[in-house]
């Protein structure tokens, strides 16, 4: 289904197996209302401002080419998200992601977190510019791949699963005041790949643990 103007949400919408690809507004929006199943939420639009409000979505494709899309309160995708082109800004908000986040366009927070929280294995990859502010790996049963060079501008917190970077891939974690990093255990580290690297920028003489293994060891 290709709505070529705005979708005024009056009631309940069942979106199912299908693709709905937008082309303007979700105009009144109801996030109780809105039932994604297994369908394809495809933004299709140059727009630039709030988007809707604490939406679940099954999976989630974003192209806006020149705008940026800022995400409100919280907003889950069940299984992709994809960038294909422009900005998604994920400011005071949350972003639950349960399977790989694919941008070939710009991912951007100055505040807020992404939080991957999927049931199996998820990756990170494209070939656009990704950063995070908080970022929480927090997989349940399964590693998260970083195939991109990406950035944190706040805190990497490790709740469950591995953070897997790629050979010669770099993660970057910019706050210079805070620690910047949190958590760590046996069940859930840092594993660099080859001549993978994290580069931490800091001025503060607050003690860091870096929560660094191999997958087995910590």
């Amino acid at each position: 289904l290709t709505v070529t103007s705005d979708f005024n949400q009056e009631g309940t919408f069942n979106l199912n197996t299908g693709t709905l690809e937008m082309n303007g507004l979700v105009t009144n929006p109801i996030a109780a209302r809105w039932n994604s199943n297994t369908g394809l939420f495809y933004e299709n639009i140059a727009f630039s401002g709030t988007w809707i409000t604490g939406y679940t979505f099954y999976d989630l494709k974003i192209n806006c080419s020149g705008y940026t899309y800022s995400l409100a309160g919280t907003t889950t995708v069940t299984r992709d998200l994809t960038i294909t082109a422009g900005t998604l800004a994920v400011v005071a908000s949350t972003l639950n992601l349960g399977r790989d986040l694919i941008n070939t366009g710009t991912l951007t927070a100055t505040s807020g977190m992404v939080n991957l929280n999927g049931g199996a294995a998820q990756t990170i990859s494209g070939a656009g510019t990704t950063t995070f502010h908080d970022l929480t790996i927090a997989n349940t049963s399964g590693d998260v791949a970083l195939s991109v060079d990406a950035s944190v501008t706040g805190t990497l917190t490790m709740s469950t699963g591995d953070l897997v970077i790629a050979t010669t891939k770099t993660l970057t974690i910019t706050d210079v005041d805070d620690p910047g990093i949190s958590g760590g255990a046996t069940t859930t580290m840092i594993v660099t790949s080859g001549t993978a690297s994290v580069v931490k920028n800091y001025s503060s003489t607050t003690a860091i643990t870096f929560p660094f293994g191999n997958g087995t060891k910590y």
